[in-house]
């Protein structure tokens, strides 16, 4: 998986992850937070520790809606 198409401060969130155990974004509505944290999401999920994973939202339709339904396309 490559970041290259990312956007600076989406590839900036993303590495953060490696020498944080929690980032939380913040911003606009449509300002790419979710794509970003789906790259990082799917990296940590292929190449992270063995073990439980969570995954939340607000809503179980704004999870399904941000992260599992970009996944699935």
């Amino acid at each position: 998986m490559t970041i290259g198409t990312l956007t600076p401060k989406q590839q900036a969130a993303w590495r953060a992850l490696d020498t944080h155990p929690l980032v939380i974004c913040e911003g606009a509505v449509r300002s790419g937070k979710s794509v970003a944290a789906d790259h990082a999401f799917m990296d940590f999920a292929l190449r992270g520790p063995w073990g439980n994973m969570l995954l939340a939202g607000k809503t179980h339709d704004s999870a399904a809606r941000n992260v599992i339904y970009p996944l699935e396309d």
